[in-house]
């Protein structure tokens, strides 16, 4: 158990913090899409809590000359009616000045189908012909999710904020989860 998270409480994950649920248990999962290379070979980063402490890049090890930006939300789980929406607000964060990244929030998992969500953020960037939101350290924005009208007490959904660098090189993308459940 020293390289897992955990088990999932899948029938009531609220009482656990939304990584349990969103990572299938590996600590690894925890920077799943962030490699290094070293000579021919590419390996997936790691989860370090000494370097998630530090608040930096949490995966070690450190990816040179590269900034860590994320997205986070103050809360782990929030409750919502059959039915209505919440707005979840989230903030950009960054280790150092990095130009605006895309951020995008999308359903993981869910205990029923007809969970949605849409993302606003007060700025955007437009590649290709695609309008994108995005975010920077400190940038607050808003996750409006909303639950099925046939949603009971019980069901639960798990959202991921993805923060997607448009800088070249380093991670692809970062991702922060977030719950919502019908008490």
């Amino acid at each position: 158990n020293g390289y897992t998270l955990p088990t999932p409480d899948t029938s009531a994950p609220w009482t656990q913090v939304p990584w349990i649920n969103s990572v299938d248990g590996e600590i690894g999962d925890l920077c799943f899409s962030t490699q290094i290379t070293e000579g021919a070979f590419v390996y997936q980063r790691i989860w370090s809590n000494s370097a998630a402490a530090a608040e930096g890049d949490p995966c070690v090890p450190a990816l040179p000359g590269r900034v860590y930006e994320n997205a986070s939300a103050p809360q782990g789980w929030t409750t919502m009616a059959p039915g209505g929406s919440v707005q979840i607000p989230f903030t950009g964060f960054a280790e150092g000045a990095t130009p605006d990244w895309i951020i995008s929030g999308a359903l993981y998992t869910a205990s029923i189908t007809g969970f949605t969500s849409t993302l606003s953020s007060p700025t955007s960037t437009t590649i290709q012909g695609t309008t994108y939101a995005t975010t920077n350290n400190g940038r607050s924005g808003t996750l409006t999710v909303t639950a099925p009208a046939a949603a009971a007490s019980g069901d639960w959904a798990i959202f991921f904020l993805y923060s997607q660098t448009l800088a070249a090189g380093g991670d692809p993308y970062h991702f922060w989860p977030v719950g919502v459940y019908v008490p």
